[in-house]
């Protein structure tokens, strides 16, 4: 495998930031709150979820337990995923 870069686990909260600055990712992707991202009680969660609203929710959580070790170690908590499902959930019965 190639890799641009590579992140130590016990400094990825002063390494992220970086990486997105490099990626040009600034302001189009947003970090979880372990990295300084959005506020569990802020407005992100349903803001968020109206991009999801056209995806099955069955698929949006398949893809998470696919990729659980990956939302672990990006910092998000599966309190922060059940939060975030849950307002895909109520965007997606907003539209019925």
């Amino acid at each position: 495998m190639d890799y641009e870069y590579i992140l130590h686990g016990r400094r990825s909260e002063e390494e992220w930031p970086w990486v997105l600055d490099k990626q040009g990712l600034n302001g189009i992707l947003e970090l979880s709150p372990r990295y300084g991202g959005p506020d569990p009680e802020s407005g992100w969660f349903t803001k968020e979820a109206e991009g999801f609203v056209e995806i099955p929710i069955d698929l949006v959580k398949e893809l998470y337990r696919r990729y659980y070790f990956d939302f672990v170690a990006a910092g998000y908590s599966p309190k922060f995923v059940k939060k975030f499902i849950s307002a895909i959930e109520e965007a997606q019965n907003n539209l019925r």
